[in-house]
């Protein structure tokens, strides 16, 4: 897979993957998009933020409108992984966060909602 960047280990949830499944869509669809510098459907803030990034090794974004919902394609930023979720599905993850709380100190942080790294 040859991007304009290295993308680490590949996470897709299983949602995610149930989805595509369902409809007949590769994943590599939305993930070649986001690793050629596509960034779908984020707003022009954020796509100028995403190409400074790529520049100078910081987070990228991309969202993507799907038949059944808002994808997100998020690279860290030392490019050793990247996720593909719905946006439900990556707040709590990475914040270690709920919705509703409101206590940070109490929080404990969970692993992430995703399979096993693909080595693809």
């Amino acid at each position: 897979m040859k991007g304009l960047f290295k993308p680490g280990h590949m996470h897709c949830s299983s949602s995610i993957k149930l989805e595509l499944a369902a409809r007949n869509i590769d994943p590599l669809f939305y993930l070649m998009r986001h690793f050629h510098a596509d960034w779908g459907d984020v707003t022009a803030e954020e796509w100028q933020e995403n190409d400074a990034n790529l520049a100078r090794s910081g987070r990228l974004f991309s969202r993507y409108n799907a038949p059944f919902g808002e994808i997100w394609v998020i690279t860290t930023d030392d490019r050793s992984e990247t996720f593909m979720c719905f946006p439900g599905q990556y707040i709590p993850w990475a914040t270690g966060m709920t919705e509703n709380s409101e206590n940070t100190a109490s929080t404990t942080f969970r692993k992430p909602p995703f399979d096993e790294p693909s080595n693809n």
